[in-house]
């Protein structure tokens, strides 16, 4: 179990940073060896730069603006 845990985690943090990749358009040259081994070792990654709370507030709210739900069914 522990085992498909890990796996879960480490597929969710590659897919996150492959979808900023080809969101920004940054080259794969960030995501080098040592990072996957930090990965691997403490489950997350630090980087260089902090994270834009304003940008990704931002996002979240363009996201759920424009996101069309339909209305839940009445039973």
């Amino acid at each position: 179990m522990a085992y498909g845990i890990a796996f879960a985690v480490l597929a969710a943090v590659a897919g996150a940073l492959y979808l900023l990749r080809l969101r920004e358009g940054i080259s794969g040259d960030r995501v080098t060896d040592d990072i996957i081994d930090q990965i691997e070792r403490t489950g997350r990654v630090e980087l260089d730069e902090p994270l834009d709370l304003n940008e990704i507030a931002d996002e979240e709210a363009r996201f759920w603006d424009e996101e069309r739900w339909d209305e839940a069914d009445d039973y």
